[in-house]
């Protein structure tokens, strides 16, 4: 949940050291975003360490944004899932100010681990790390939840003591079948909301009538972007970028990444259709190839087969001195690297395979000069 400490976030005012509605004191800041601050917080009697999302002071007072917060809370509440975050309470503080509590994640979030890894993320790790993530959307969608807002930084990593357990996060901008009234009142219009990189057409055009192949898209957009190092569409403005969701078509997957299994550049071009009916129906559909793909990949290359310089860790440590085993020089010959019995007969097949190629030349040429005469 941490994200980079920025020179404004430093200059910020802060509010670690308050309590929220008695029961929470703010241990530390984590993160800073365009609408809310995140909290590191502590139960004053149970000690159970949680992170509180807050308003940002600038924006308590607008009660579209107090919405936002509260229906955030109520759209990732709908579906309790392993691999969506865990809200453990919605409320108003003594500033007034809507606050959410949900689960303590330690790790990092999806667009911090590419980065890490200063390049595409191979099939072979990207697939499992979405699967789980595509499993919760698929519930989500069942309970007529449409996310609006999925891409890399909304999916965070725990390390969970084998390798990476994502959690799906960020409901502020949900649309919950049913209740599109009350979405117009949360954000104060039928107003374009999201992050343009990964919105669909029909959400620059239409976000009144959004569904589950909305998030489609969007899980394309992530899938080529994670895959080949590359968004599938530019744009120096969200204008820009409407228009090229819009009208352009990206390069395809295959031809950024040759190597690429068929089905999968293809699946994903798919879910970047502009039709919402020519993408695949469901993410359950996406799923099932998904996992046919992950099957015929080859195994992932243990670290143990790797050379110290092949080896690569999401997290950087700096390595420490090599210590190997210590040799004591031996008075027996025996015992001698040089002269040990292994050594011998290493020496011995060093020359002897050359002295036999020799042998047979000289009897080729022996016979071919008796031919001759």
């Amino acid at each position: 949940m941490p994200n980079p400490v920025s020179r404004d976030l430093v200059l910020a005012s802060t509010r670690v050291g308050e309590m929220v509605d008695g029961r929470w004191r703010l241990v530390a800041r984590l993160g800073v975003g365009g609408m809310g601050e995140v909290y590191r917080a502590e139960h004053v009697s149970q000690g159970r360490v949680v992170a509180i999302k807050l308003l940002r002071p600038e924006l308590a007072s607008s009660a579209m944004y107090a919405r936002r917060v509260l229906h955030e809370g109520r759209a990732a509440t709908l579906v309790i899932h392993p691999n969506i975050v865990r809200i453990e309470d919605v409320g108003i503080d003594e500033r007034g100010s809507p606050y959410l509590v949900q689960e303590f994640l330690d790790g990092i979030d999806l667009a911090t681990y590419a980065q890490y890894r200063r390049g595409p993320v191979p099939a072979r790790d990207l697939i499992p790390l979405m699967l789980p993530v595509l499993d919760a959307l698929a519930v989500l969608h069942s309970a007529g939840v449409v996310h609006r807002d999925l891409k890399p930084e909304n999916v965070f990593l725990v390390r969970d003591g084998v390798g990476w357990s994502p959690r799906l996060m960020d409901f502020g901008l949900a649309v919950i079948a049913g209740h599109l009234e009350d979405h117009l009142r949360i954000t104060g219009s039928d107003v374009t909301l999201g992050s343009p990189a990964y919105m669909s057409p029909e959400q620059f055009c239409d976000p009144r009538h959004l569904t589950a192949r909305s998030d489609v898209w969007s899980l394309g957009v992530m899938f080529y972007e994670l895959l080949s190092g590359a968004l599938p569409f530019q744009g120096a403005s969200v204008g820009a970028m409407a228009i090229a969701v819009s009208n352009e078509h990206p390069i395809p997957l295959q031809r950024r990444l040759p190597g690429l299994s068929f089905s999968l550049a293809t699946v994903v071009m798919s879910c970047l259709e502009k039709d919402p009916n020519r993408r695949p129906a469901t993410v359950r559909v996406l799923m099932e190839v998904l996992r046919v793909v992950y099957s015929t990949l080859p195994a992932p290359i243990s670290e143990e087969d790797l050379t110290p310089t092949e080896r690569r860790t999401v997290l950087a440590v700096s390595p420490g001195p090599a210590i190997g085993p210590v040799h004591v020089p031996s008075s027996d010959p025996e015992s001698h690297p040089r002269w040990s019995p292994a050594a011998r007969s290493t020496r011995h097949r060093s020359w002897a395979t050359p002295l036999f190629a020799a042998m047979v030349l000289a009897a080729v040429v022996f016979a071919w000069m008796r031919w001759r005469h």
